[in-house]
């Protein structure tokens, strides 16, 4: 039996990004959760005695003013609603750089889990959401018991660090009804500290390993089969069809390209019954002639026909203009070794005609002078 509409293959590039644009992408909230503790005790460590002081120094200020208006009458409206402000508005102060803080490090945390992504379709309402029958299968399913085992796991590993911070704790605590406010506090604000590295470290282990689990799960779901593969390689890449077609437009326009540059060359080469190679040489562009034309077989007889058209002279000259055409790609320079063969046919072209002399002369001076090749147009040798 074939596998090939089994998902047994990796995603490719195509189907993650297109997985990304719509919303599925590895993320791991206990991960996010656990930085956002560490967040709040890096908050801690740099401003919780500072905290503290000022929580002290707010709640002494309460309890003098309400010692100070408890043998008069009773407090007013307006009193208990400045008091009840100016509580809040501290408060507020106090709690703006945990706020703060915890956005910074959950924001950054999930830009590093999921990198700068936007995904409309992710928020457009799915109303196959509310289908109960569906709900009920979400209820029943590998995620769902994943996240039960997850669920457990993070309140036995919080229950313990809690267990053990109070244990180690247990005498200080016990002992804080004789203890000034100043020590008691400061030894409440220590354990809290304690306790919130605690369940963080154990927070973020977990996390961890959820964030790779997330990543497991979402290229499983990912996962193509071969069939699929080959699909998304024909729809991006075209079908054969497609190809062979944009293969023959572009040999036609390379076809005319050529024949336009047919009328522009000095002489060209034939082995009468396959090959055509047009030459030119323009000692002001390139330092040697160059091949601006060919073609077998018909191509062949249409540069020939043009050729013609356009006065080009045309010589017979078989090993040679198979040579060329088989070494040299059109728009490139004759090869050193074909130097003499070409500076031979282009002396002689340019003896017979006068309006290419000027050429002659300036070739010579390059090559030297050459022997009379005894060569004929359309002949071959005289």
């Amino acid at each position: 039996m074939s596998n090939a509409g089994q998902k047994t293959e990796k995603p490719t590039p195509r189907r993650i990004a297109d997985a990304r644009k719509k919303g599925q992408v590895a993320k791991s909230q206990d991960l996010t959760a656990a930085m956002v503790i560490g967040g709040i005790m890096l908050v801690l460590s740099l401003y919780g005695p500072t905290m503290l002081a000022y929580l002290i120094r707010l709640f002494r200020q309460f309890f003098v003013h309400q010692m100070a208006v408890s043998g008069k009458a009773p407090m007013s409206l307006d009193a208990f609603l400045h008091l009840f402000s100016s509580g809040v508005m501290h408060m507020t102060l106090l709690m703006a750089p945990f706020l703060v803080g915890a956005m910074i490090v959950g924001a950054s945390i999930n830009l590093f889990q999921v990198k700068p992504l936007v995904a409309f379709e992710a928020i457009h309402p799915k109303f196959n959401k509310l289908n109960p029958v569906e709900g009920f299968k979400r209820m029943f399913s590998q995620r769902a018991l994943v996240e039960l085992v997850k669920g457990i796991l993070k309140i036995a590993l919080v229950s313990a660090v809690c267990f053990f911070v109070v244990q180690a704790q247990l005498g200080f605590l016990l002992s804080t009804g004789q203890m000034t406010l100043i020590h008691a506090s400061s030894g409440l604000f220590q354990t809290i500290l304690n306790m919130t590295l605690g369940v963080g470290l154990a927070l973020f282990v977990l996390g961890a390993a959820d964030w790779r689990y997330q990543i497991f799960q979402l290229m499983k779901q990912l996962r193509m089969s071969r069939q699929e593969i080959k699909d998304e390689m024909r729809n991006s890449e075209g079908s054969p069809e497609m190809k062979r077609k944009m293969k023959s437009v572009g040999q036609s326009l390379v076809r005319k390209r050529m024949l336009a540059a047919v009328p522009q060359a000095d002489v060209v080469l034939t082995n009468p019954t396959h090959f055509s190679v047009a030459i030119q040489y323009d000692p002001d562009e390139c330092a040697a002639p160059r091949v601006i034309a060919k073609g077998a077989d018909v191509l062949a007889f249409k540069i020939r026909e043009v050729a013609k058209a356009h006065g080009v002279p045309m010589m017979e000259n078989k090993p040679l203009a198979r040579a060329l055409y088989a070494q040299v790609e059109v728009d490139h320079m004759i090869p050193p070794h074909l130097f003499v063969a070409v500076a031979q046919v282009l002396a002689f072209i340019f003896t017979q005609n006068k309006g290419r002399r000027q050429q002659r002369d300036r070739w010579r001076k390059l090559v030297g002078p050459m022997p009379d090749p005894g060569l004929q147009p359309d002949g071959g040798h005289a």
